[in-house]
């Protein structure tokens, strides 16, 4: 009996060591797979962007010194960061930043005391609030004029291209700077001395958001470039409510109520592009790890699940047409999934790692713009009411092609207040205008 025990014991034991020596061997990188083709074709060498009149450039320099470039000082920068990875240090120093954008460049964290402290969700009139706050000695601040000329050398560049080699450290362009510049413009030229030529500026600045969400390509630039028009056209709304339309500003107003395109509302793009993060990074693990730690890494097996359970389910969520967005909003999805599956026993570290899904974070910011859209068409309203003398806010909403985008019904209508709104899809704004 007890030698019976002993062999069924040896068994087990033998079982059990080579269970685990198979579940070892096969999680060594000789039995990593190939790449997908969709990945290389992903990962090959992507040629450096376009320097001259680049407005990614402008952005990455924006913050140098009054005497230099911003668009050469933004390619230097890169060009530092690409020697500074090559040689192993994935990112840009302080001293890399001041030898390029000099010793007393100002990261314009001196604005946000300014700037930074209005939103729509409390505060309807931002452009009345930042106007009020131009005065004479901080527009002549030597800083300022400099960033407004500055402004105005970004709006006018017609090309946005980034570099797409990055990694999580790659260093980002200064879009919050560029963000207070376009508001601080704004609210200069919304002060009565100036407002004849406000619907040019507006119309100009709408222009520079527009053309970068087009051609940016990560999802930063695009939300970067929704949240612009977005301000601008809460401004354009509070414009009409408090100043006369004249028939020269009427073509221009016209032209900012444009809505966004289904190519502008696609952003399955930028799932693409900001995926070379998640691919370099495998990459420089595998680079450097040591001989031991290299023979228990498959990367290509890890990318190759990165890109069929997330990449390619992002990219179709980028692609939803309106209606199946709203359903997936609205429907109450529970992930019921649990524990470890056999499979799981091949690339066990790549699979842990990869075990979640980020379809739903992602949908807050695709459905920006479809909010944005609605918020275009209550401003259209708001300017047929203005220009009307004949049919009422009921009236106007009781038009079908009024209708709100969503639900084919008419907007909410508050006549006390005089706000008109909707249920935002973007469950973390609120949605409105004042008429």
């Amino acid at each position: 009996m007890n030698s019976r025990i002993k062999t069924g014991l040896k068994g087990l034991i033998i079982t059990i060591v080579l269970f685990v020596t198979i579940v070892l061997i096969i999680n060594t990188s000789p039995f990593d797979e190939k790449l997908h083709p969709e990945i290389k074709n992903i990962m090959q060498d992507l040629p450096m962007p376009v320097v001259e009149g680049n407005a990614y450039y402008a952005l990455m320099g924006l913050s140098a010194n009054t005497d230099i470039d911003i668009i050469k000082a933004g390619h230097k920068l890169i060009l530092r960061y690409i020697e500074n990875r090559n040689k192993g240090n994935d990112e840009l120093t302080n001293k890399d930043y001041n030898e390029i954008l000099g010793e007393s460049n100002s990261d314009g964290s001196d604005w946000q005391i300014e700037l930074s402290s209005c939103d729509f969700k409390s505060n309807l009139n931002c452009l009345s609030y930042y106007s009020k706050k131009m005065t004479t000695e901080y527009l002549n601040n030597p800083r300022i004029q400099t960033m407004l000329k500055r402004y105005h050398e970004i709006i006018s560049l017609n090309v946005f291209s980034n570099y797409l080699d990055t990694t999580i450290k790659t260093p980002l362009a200064a879009y919050g700077n560029m963000v207070r510049i376009s508001r601080l413009k704004l609210a200069t030229n919304y002060q009565p001395q100036n407002k004849s030529e406000f619907i040019k500026v507006l119309h100009k600045d709408l222009q520079f958001w527009k053309m970068m969400l087009n051609q940016g390509q990560y999802l930063i630039d695009k939300m970067i470039a929704v949240a612009g028009i977005r301000f601008d056209i809460n401004s354009l709304s509070e414009y009409i409510r408090n100043n006369p339309i004249s028939e020269h500003d009427l073509h221009l107003i016209h032209e900012m109520l444009i809505p966004l395109s289904p190519e502008e509302l696609d952003i399955s793009e930028s799932f693409i592009a900001e995926s070379r993060s998640f691919l370099n990074i495998s990459h420089i693990l595998k680079r450097d790890s040591s001989w031991y730690e290299n023979l228990l890494i498959q990367p290509n097996a890890t990318i190759n699940l990165y890109y069929d359970t997330q990449l390619k389910s992002l990219i179709q969520l980028g692609q939803l047409p309106l209606e199946e967005l709203i359903k997936m909003r609205h429907a109450d999805v529970v992930d019921s999934s649990s524990g470890y599956e056999l499979h799981y026993l091949y690339n066990f570290m790549g699979k842990t790692l990869l075990d979640f899904n980020n379809d739903a974070a992602y949908a807050d910011y695709i459905v920006r713009g479809h909010d944005l859209n609605n918020i275009i068409k209550m401003t259209n309203i708001q300017t047929q009411a203005k220009l009307s003398d004949r049919q009422s806010i009921q009236q106007l909403l009781l038009d079908p092609k009024n209708a709100n985008l969503f639900n084919n019904k008419p907007f909410v209508y508050n006549d006390k207040e005089q706000i008109l709104q909707f249920a935002c899809l973007d469950q973390h704004s609120e949605c409105k205008i004042k008429l």
